[in-house]
């Protein structure tokens, strides 16, 4: 059975993106899964998937977290810090990075939209429901933060000018 709400394509494009395969498919799921029926089919099974929203809250932080680490090695001002992850990880820029690596096409929503629609917040929300959901899925702690630092570097977070002195 197959429908809109089949998600099997939808996740493996994610894990595609952000190289990263998930132990845990329902980490996956319920980080794509934005708005919309909470009851998806993967595998053919039917079952319920919480919004990402408390994931992208995890997300937030080991974004934060990770980004500060490879600010510090920079040896730059105090106040960069807050520059540089402001500029890599306010709405907007999560949004652009997110829609440019194709997530967007990944995104659970109502089924009233079209997946052009969605918003800079869900991008955003979903980007970082993502990377919450790759430090949960290898265990957390620091096996965690590492399988974190290894999605956003394949996705260009650390190539930044103010990382990179560029």
């Amino acid at each position: 059975m197959s429908s809109f709400y089949d998600m099997n394509k939808r996740l493996a494009r994610a894990e595609s993106i952000l190289n990263h395969t998930f132990a845990n498919k329902r980490l996956g799921l319920e980080a794509l899964m934005m708005d919309g029926n909470r009851i998806v089919e993967y595998d053919n099974v039917q079952m319920l998937v919480e919004k990402n929203t408390r994931l992208a809250v995890h997300g937030d932080r080991q974004l934060a977290a990770n980004l500060s680490e490879a600010w510090y090695h920079t040896n730059k001002e105090k106040y960069s810090e807050t520059v540089l992850r402001h500029v890599l990880t306010d709405n907007e820029a999560l949004c652009r990075r997110g829609k440019a690596l194709g997530l967007d096409g990944c995104i659970r929503q109502n089924a009233g939209r079209r997946p052009d629609e969605v918003s800079v917040k869900s991008m955003a929300t979903t980007l970082e429901a993502l990377i919450g959901a790759v430090h949960l899925d290898v265990g957390g702690g620091g096996k965690g933060y590492d399988a974190v630092k290894k999605v956003m570097d394949h996705l260009g977070f650390f190539e930044h000018e103010m990382l990179t002195g560029k």
